[in-house]
């Protein structure tokens, strides 16, 4: 069984769990819903959060609070299926209204993913990109020029230069690189 085989074995059985308890879950409360989600991880929303029933469905899709915050790191889709996480992430960043404040890719990101974030936030405060090594410098200095409150900005495995550097530090002052 592959990683992605034991991951869906491994969240069903979580789930399987979750609704054994004999509650009817569909009639929790907004803000509790929220309080949930936002403890479960982005690919766990996207995935599973949305398919439960439709008032979890609703508050999936259409909580812009949920998705503040897009971590495409912690989850177990590395390597193998890291590509496929392309439209997982576009539709997690259309699900944040404009108002991301912090994303972070690993293994997929690319220039395209880029520039469709900064054409849908610009109040994006940390940047966290890992093992993505299809980005180019270019790319990279366009997302910080466009990100006028970026703070935090980290980039393993990328396209490093004393320009970009440079690019960086005058793009964003408040960030450490």
């Amino acid at each position: 069984m592959g990683k992605r085989g034991k991951y869906l074995k491994r969240n069903r059985r979580r789930w399987e769990e979750f609704f054994s308890l004999g509650r009817s879950w569909a009639e929790l409360e907004r803000g509790v819903l929220i309080l949930i989600f936002l403890k479960l991880g982005t690919m766990e929303v996207l995935r599973i959060a949305g398919s439960v029933c439709r008032s979890w469905r609703k508050v999936a899709t259409e909580e812009p609070l949920l998705w503040r915050r897009i971590d495409m790191i912690s989850h177990d889709y590395y390597h193998s299926d890291a590509f496929k996480l392309i439209d997982p992430a576009r539709l997690a960043i259309d699900r944040s209204g404009g108002r991301l404040e912090e994303f972070a890719a690993a293994y997929f990101a690319d220039d395209n993913l880029l520039r469709y974030l900064c054409d849908r936030t610009s109040v994006l405060k940390k940047l966290n990109l890992i093992s993505n090594g299809q980005l180019s410098a270019a790319a990279i200095a366009e997302t910080a020029e466009r990100q006028p409150q970026l703070e935090e900005i980290k980039i393993s495995s990328g396209p490093f230069s004393k320009k970009l550097t440079e690019i960086l530090g005058t793009a964003c002052r408040l960030a450490p690189i």
